[in-house]
């Protein structure tokens, strides 16, 4: 099963939740947008029995240095 698969299938199971009501859809849609830029850290086709423990070490520091930082205001 490759990670593409299987976030499918984990957010199939979540919207269970969410119809359950267990979880809000803003959560939902939280979860599912940091498990997009997941599958592009780790690449959709990659086979999660192929996964080490140590493949998504670098996850956090790769999406820090991405992400878009507001500009720092200067006060005189």
């Amino acid at each position: 099963m490759t990670t593409k698969a299987g976030v499918k299938l984990y957010l199939a199971q979540r919207w269970k939740d969410v119809e359950a009501e267990l979880i809000v859809k803003g959560r939902y849609s939280t979860i599912k947008i940091h498990l997009e830029h997941w599958l592009e850290f780790i690449k959709r086709d990659t086979k999660l029995k192929e996964l080490d423990r140590t493949d998504c070490e670098d996850y956090y520091l790769t999406r820090t240095k991405t992400k878009k930082t507001s500009q720092q205001v200067c006060l005189r």
